[in-house]
């Protein structure tokens, strides 16, 4: 979220009769303008063509034309494409002499400083066109005047039409210390022809961010089972994710493991910025059943995964255990960045039944792996224990950038533990979060030193050798049905653990002024914050409605912002600034995110459709966007530009972008003109547009067309 100015209110626009034709037209192309003479734009959207000049704009669809201008505004404002994207191509007849190729395009267009202290933003969203006004703390909103060449009417629901033209009613939003206000305004009539804004009262001294969106939402999946388990983003804003599918047909690109080998293969892809393509996507597997459970990612772009198999013939490279141990053995890969080789990938286990179930990268390429074992022989080396607990043990395992190990080690008491995420700081510390029913778990300074009641989570964290525990700690209550269990933990660069996961003790410890002191359902989603040493609660809250919640993974950004993924069945489930306020079906995924002092919910959202939905894994990239994945059984998921807009597995995969800032450009320049081709990541755009020969120009209906899988057509 980014301040932006005192107010901000976003429009829509389309043309009267095209509703619902956006997405069938457009799918998932991407949204620019064409700046196809110096200052003047044209974009092209489903039923609508629309150019712009730093006078005004004309709207075209169907012979019907638009035009609109801004009485009173600065003579000398500054028309801006904002963001850059990859060149467009005109071919003007067949004479190349008239062909004009290399124009710049952009995802928006400013007009700034319109008005004093106030600008105007157009950008593309799922194949609508979007204005924003935007007014600094010194200005004033009854300045803007809009004059159409058509007569002027506000409808029932407070949208403005201009003959075939239809704007809908302004949205107004401010921040304050309590949360995110909503701020009442409406279109207002100067005359037949002109609109202005009439905005209620507000408090001139408060910035105003950006109301969050779903900037991309997708099915991903075969026609079989399966599900997203973990995902990671990086610095580029692509989104990698790895989980597991039954399907023979999972949507396959640059694949190291073009077919699936067996009856569940684990699957890995990248998928681009804006969310309109793979990069890559590959099965992982044998002839058994192979699972991945989390993915990490270094600088260079390569992928770390790891989960579980029981394929004696799983794809092995450089491994450190070339044979399958037990029933189920942990395995650990390393993934080139183009998606198409396996850099290492090995078994990690002893001879009975081991589960990678978290994994994290340092800045030297080291990976740290955490799972659960019930091997007496699971490998061990350099680490704090060396001898197996009982029932069921958590492990920690680092390896180096080629796949050797560092240090191995169990984690456990006599009963049964679960590692439920792992994290490493700066300094090569490993931070492991999950649930012990021990009570003779290893306890080292921690904030509590005994188990409360059945299964309690815990924290522990470990030195960059793994030889010594600098601290460990249960957390939970007195609760003895659904365990509780820590699910997600993550780390910021002081050292400040934050952890996520699920309880079900009213007597769960909570720091005075959490945002939710009081157990509030059958089980509660909490999320703390441990500071450095172990040795005290920064926070901790519960996060939860009247029903089950779980807490399932968690991200923080730069500012100490904590975001926390899973699922609730609550109707009531807390919700702040929500894409979607009302629950959707059985389960729902839900994305919130906490101040860094834990006593405030600055978004809150349920996402989901008429099934079940949950979100397995969340990641935060560095400038704040949110990036989810998990499971879906529902057949209405609301999808936003898809690469795979229907569920045909009955309960599959999905993968969603959310967030206020734009995808940096990913599009280099064009490689070809005609005939309309490409490689690789690249996108080339090749346009007909017909001139008229007169002072001017004419807008000229058409459509995309794809003639390539990175080429499109734009027919006018």
């Amino acid at each position: 979220m980014r301040l932006l100015g005192l107010l901000l209110w976003a429009v829509t626009l389309a043309f009267a009769g095209d509703s619902g034709v956006a997405q069938k037209k457009i799918g998932s192309a991407p949204l620019f303008f064409i700046e196809y003479t110096p200052g003047r734009y044209l974009i092209r959207v489903p039923g609508t063509a629309a150019v712009f000049m730093q006078a005004g704009m004309e709207f075209g669809a169907g012979g019907s034309t638009v035009r609109v201008t801004f009485p009173g505004a600065n003579s000398a404002v500054a028309l801006q494409g904002v963001d850059p994207m990859g060149p467009a191509n005109f071919l003007l007849g067949q004479d190349p002499r008239q062909w004009r190729t290399g124009l710049p395009t952009h995802q928006k267009l400013r007009y700034r400083n319109l008005y004093r202290g106030i600008d105007l933003i157009y950008s593309g969203s799922g194949g609508h066109l979007k204005s924003e006004f935007r007014v600094a703390p010194d200005a004033h909103p009854a300045d803007i005047q809009m004059e159409y060449s058509a007569d002027l009417a506000i409808d029932a629901s407070g949208r403005l039409h201009s003959g075939e033209l239809i704007e809908d009613a302004p949205a107004i939003y401010q921040d304050a210390p309590s949360g995110r206000v909503k701020v009442a305004g409406r279109y207002r009539l100067l005359n037949p022809h002109t609109a202005g804004f009439e905005v209620d009262a507000y408090d001139p001294a408060l910035p105003l961010v950006i109301d969050p969106v779903i900037s991309y939402a997708t099915y991903l999946g075969g026609t079989g089972l399966g599900a997203v388990t973990g995902v990671a983003v990086d610095s580029g804003g692509n989104l990698y994710a790895a989980g597991w599918t039954e399907a023979l047909d999972f949507p396959i690109v640059v694949a190291e493991q073009a077919a699936n080998a067996g009856v569940v293969d684990a699957f890995v892809v990248k998928m681009d910025p804006a969310g309109n393509a793979l990069i890559y996507a590959t099965y992982i597997g044998g002839k058994g059943d192979d699972r991945a459970a989390a993915i990490a990612v270094n600088a260079s772009g390569q992928a770390y995964v790891t989960g579980s198999t029981a394929s004696v013939n799983f794809p092995l490279a450089v491994p450190v255990r070339a044979t399958l141990g037990g029933s189920k053995t942990a395995f650990v890969l390393k993934l080139n960045a183009a998606g198409n080789t396996l850099l290492y990938s090995t078994y990690l286990g002893g001879t009975n039944y081991d589960l990678g179930t978290a994994i994290a990268v340092d800045a030297a390429g080291s990976a740290y792996i955490a799972g659960d074992t019930q091997s007496t022989n699971f490998p061990v080396m350099g680490g704090v224990q060396t001898t197996f607990g009982g029932g069921t043990d958590a492990f920690v395992t680092k390896l180096t950038t080629i796949g050797a190990y560092v240090y191995s080690t169990y984690l456990g008491g006599t009963a049964n533990e679960h590692a439920g995420g792992i994290g490493v700081d700066a300094s090569g510390n490993a931070y492991v979060a999950g649930g012990t029913y021990s009570t003779n778990f290893p306890v080292v300074g921690g904030i509590q030193t005994s188990n409360h009641g059945g299964q309690d989570a815990f924290i522990a964290k470990l030195s960059p050798s793994g030889a010594a525990l600098l601290y460990s700690t249960y957390l939970g209550g007195s609760g003895t049905g659904t365990p509780e269990q820590a699910n997600g933990i993550a780390v910021d660069a002081s050292g400040n653990a934050y952890v996520t996961g699920v309880t079900n003790s009213p007597d769960f410890p909570v720091t005075s002024g959490a945002f939710q002191a009081s157990f509030n359902g059958v089980s509660d989603a909490f999320v703390t914050k441990i500071n450095p040493a172990g040795s005290a609660g920064i926070y901790s809250t519960f996060l939860g409605g009247s029903d089950f919640d779980w807490g399932y993974g968690i991200g923080i950004d730069s500012g100490g912002n904590a975001y926390v993924a899973g699922y609730t069945s609550s109707e009531d489930f807390p919700q702040i600034n929500a894409v979607q306020e009302a629950f959707g079906g059985l389960y729902d995924a839900f994305i919130s995110e906490l101040n860094p002092a834990g006593n405030t919910l600055l978004f809150s959202s349920y996402f989901g459709g008429s099934g079940s939905d949950v979100a397995n894994a969340v990641a935060v990239s560095t400038n704040g966007n949110v990036f989810l994945g998990g499971q879906t059984s529902s057949l209405d998921l609301p999808l936003v530009g898809p690469i795979q807009s229907a569920n045909n597995g009955g309960s599959i995969g999905w993968l969603a972008r959310l967030g206020v800032t734009a995808p940096p450009p990913q599009i280099p320049a064009a490689v070809s003109v005609t005939p309309s081709s490409g490689s690789g990541n690249t996108v080339t755009f090749t346009a007909q547009y017909t001139d008229t020969g007169r002072a001017g120009h004419r807008v000229v209906a058409g459509q995309y067309r794809g003639v390539h899988r990175d080429s499109l057509l734009c027919e006018l």
